[in-house]
């Protein structure tokens, strides 16, 4: 089992790990559509990245494809060409956005990290970005891409599996735009018959009066963590 999301649910898992932070549907589908040559594609956006004359800490390669300089990529060897594996069984997304980057160039707009950009990038080259939030359609697009796409990178019989962002309320209301993104998750996944999991609701049904606050302050459980854990593993691979 081999999983692309936020750092969330890379650790301590069964499941194998790559490009940690990745947010949307559409940072994993470039991931995945790339995933044999990876490598080969960072060097070619870092070196274009030359050419837009960006001058951020972080090559134009990272901003797209997630963070290449944490542990778990270089120890897997990734940037070595030690490639995934065609006979994984499932893949696990999770889900956790809709906001990306997009840069607009006269070849056409490329889409970046926003996390990264964010984090990372200087106000001068966050002037030259725009703010995407992707649409509904363009996310049901990039599923039904990825669960085709992981049958010709991998196989035929490959399952998809997504994990939905974090829906608890915050002081007695939920986070209307996080609600309305899980909700269309799992709208789309039932339609569509691909495996759906929602840590919000588990927590709600086994926890009493649960507020984000207390299981995810900012972007880490701080509670519950074990439980949500066993639940997902106990899903997945049964």
């Amino acid at each position: 089992m081999l999983y692309l999301g936020t750092c969330r649910y890379m650790y301590d898992f069964k499941w194998k790990s790559l490009l940690p932070r990745l947010h949307t549907t559409r940072e994993i589908l470039y991931a995945l559509q790339y995933i044999y040559r990876i490598k080969e594609s960072k060097q070619a956006l870092d070196k274009f990245g030359g050419v837009l004359n960006w001058k951020d800490r972080q090559g134009l390669g990272n901003y797209k494809y997630g963070d290449f300089n944490t542990v778990s990529i270089n120890g897997n060897g990734f940037l070595n060409n030690i490639l995934p594996d065609k006979n994984e069984t499932d893949i696990i997304i999770e889900v956790s956005s809709r906001g990306i980057y997009e840069l607009v160039k006269p070849q056409g707009s490329l889409f970046l990290n926003k996390y990264y950009c964010d984090r990372d990038c200087s106000d001068d080259t966050l002037d030259r970005l725009r703010y995407v939030s992707l649409t509904q359609s363009m996310i049901e697009s990039d599923i039904l891409n990825i669960r085709d796409l992981i049958k010709v990178v991998f196989n035929e019989n490959t399952k998809l599996h997504i994990i939905s962002h974090v829906n608890l309320k915050s002081n007695g209301d939920y986070i209307t735009s996080r609600r309305v993104l899980v909700e269309f998750l799992e709208e789309i996944c039932k339609q569509h018959k691909i495996n759906f999991y929602d840590p919000g609701k588990f927590i709600e049904d086994n926890f009493e009066s649960p507020d984000i606050k207390d299981f995810i302050p900012v972007n880490h459980y701080t509670n519950g963590f074990d439980k949500v854990k066993a639940w997902l593993e106990g899903e997945i691979y049964r």
